[in-house]
């Protein structure tokens, strides 16, 4: 259904005057700065290496880093998770170091001048991340905290899907904006929504 959704947007953005481009998967890259070229970017050869901690456990206790450094990680409650998957008794040199990278990536993506050009960027699907760039992480995006509003824009009832019957199949895409214009997604989701045929499917 993506062709005839994406055409029913763009139709809605077109009847709102609201201005957009769009584009493919392959030239989405050209559009970001690469921080794949940066010095501290993980080596994705080198699995032992101390980026590459903030890049495979970034998430779950890590992204308490904002409110606490070493009290999740580096106890015996170990932040809930299980050892094997995340580092645990990170010495605090290592924990600073990947707390800086984190920093560093997110402030580079904050003044990407990507977002000088663009307000949001909308894609099919959920996801953590915006498509384009080299991500730090797959969670990168919850560091940062940006501005992520998943709008379903089509739904279509399946009542052979469950035996109780009642079973609604649906379809999203996912806005994306800086943490402190979250208004600019809750404005383009209404456009979306609120446009007749669209409106017609939900």
């Amino acid at each position: 259904k993506w062709p005839e959704r994406s055409r029913l947007i763009m139709e809605a953005f077109d009847a709102a005057g609201i201005k957009y481009e769009a584009k493919t998967t392959e030239e989405l890259p050209a559009l970001w700065e690469d921080y794949s070229l940066d010095p501290l970017f993980p080596d994705p050869e080198d699995s032992g290496s101390l980026l590459d901690l903030a890049s495979s456990v970034g998430g779950g206790a890590w992204g308490y880093f904002q409110q606490c450094d070493l009290c999740l990680e580096n106890s015996r409650f170990k932040g809930g998770y299980d050892p094997a998957g995340y580092a645990n008794n990170l010495p605090m040199k290592s924990n600073k170091a990947a707390q800086y990278a984190i920093s560093h990536f997110g402030r580079r993506f904050l003044n990407d001048p990507f977002w000088s050009k663009y307000d949001a960027i909308i894609h099919t699907g959920m996801g953590s991340n915006a498509p384009g760039y080299h991500a730090l992480a797959g969670n990168f995006e919850q560091w940062v905290r940006t501005a992520k509003t998943f709008v379903v824009d089509y739904l279509q009832p399946v009542p052979c899907y469950h035996p109780a019957g009642g079973t609604v199949h649906g379809g999203l895409v996912t806005i994306t904006s800086l943490p402190w214009k979250e208004a600019i997604n809750f404005a383009i989701g209404t456009t979306i929504q609120e446009y007749p045929p669209i409106k017609a499917n939900l």
